[in-house]
């Protein structure tokens, strides 16, 4: 089991609300994100249960920018996120 914890100053909110994630073993894809402020946690959950959600998610991405110009990228831009 694997967690992280961001409490820095250079974090969005300061240090008033920690972060953490946590990995489990074997499992093919299940995460979980738990923001906190003290008062409150905001957890969010995601499960995968094959693989190929994640090729299939690196095939369209490989796509997505062979057609553009050298730079830096992130995912609001491959997701259209404005």
């Amino acid at each position: 089991m694997e967690k992280k914890y961001f409490n820095k100053k250079t974090f969005p909110y300061g240090n008033k609300i920690n972060f953490n994630s946590v990995r489990k073993g074997e499992i093919i894809g299940e995460h979980e994100v738990k923001f906190s402020s003290g008062k409150e946690i905001i957890t969010l959950n995601h499960e995968a249960f094959d693989r190929t959600l994640y090729s299939e998610g690196a095939l369209s991405a490989a796509k997505w920018l062979i057609t553009k110009k050298p730079g830096l990228y992130s995912m609001r831009d491959l997701m259209n996120f404005k």
